[in-house]
């Protein structure tokens, strides 16, 4: 379950087979490597994993998931500390070891710039959404004041309608026979 986890967590179709864990004595650690087939760029794998706001969340959504997990649990299954930490390419060369650290800078500065441009899209989103509901509310305010205007205005009509054709009916006793008794 917890290889599941990082590698949901990790996307570029990564498979049981790109991934090793291992497993230490104590508050269950768990360390894992990625070795991404060809292909997959290992500093996209591991952006994507800095990046992640829920991989401990996920991970111990799976762990729940185990059977009979919490009954050899000793506590709450939580996951804390999660680190991610990027396999030393290059270090053999000096120029790829540089390569390698000018990458994964810029790979971090664009990441970071993206999150906070999708943090500021969500803003904006939340913003026009509630100028939408604010409008709707308003239109319907105003599509009900009307509505009740008008029945308002139409029942005063014939209200003086009825009142009308009273008046003349009393004027005029003597129509009253010659009306049909089911008009009356």
């Amino acid at each position: 379950r917890v290889s599941q986890a990082i590698l949901q967590e990790a996307g570029h179709g990564l498979t049981k087979e790109h991934l090793t864990l291992n497993f230490k004595k104590g508050s269950v650690i768990v360390e894992s490597s990625i070795a991404p087939p060809d292909g997959v760029c290992h500093h996209a794998v591991h952006a994507r994993l800095a990046g992640s706001a829920s991989l401990g969340a996920t991970v111990v959504d799976h762990v729940h998931q185990v059977d009979g997990i919490h009954a050899v649990a000793k506590g709450a299954i939580c996951a804390s500390d999660v680190r991610h930490h990027k396999a030393a390419g290059g270090l053999g060369n000096p120029a790829a070891a540089a390569a390698d650290a000018a990458v994964s800078s810029r790979l971090g500065a664009f990441e970071a710039r993206m999150q906070k441009e999708l943090s500021d899209l969500r803003q904006q989103c939340e913003r026009e959404c509630q100028k939408v509901e604010e409008q709707v509310d308003s239109r319907c305010h105003d599509l009900e004041a009307r509505l009740v205007g008008e029945l308002d205005h139409s029942a005063q009509a014939q209200a003086k309608e009825i009142s009308e054709v009273r008046k003349a009916l009393a004027a005029c006793p003597a129509l009253l026979p010659a009306l049909a008794p089911e008009t009356v």
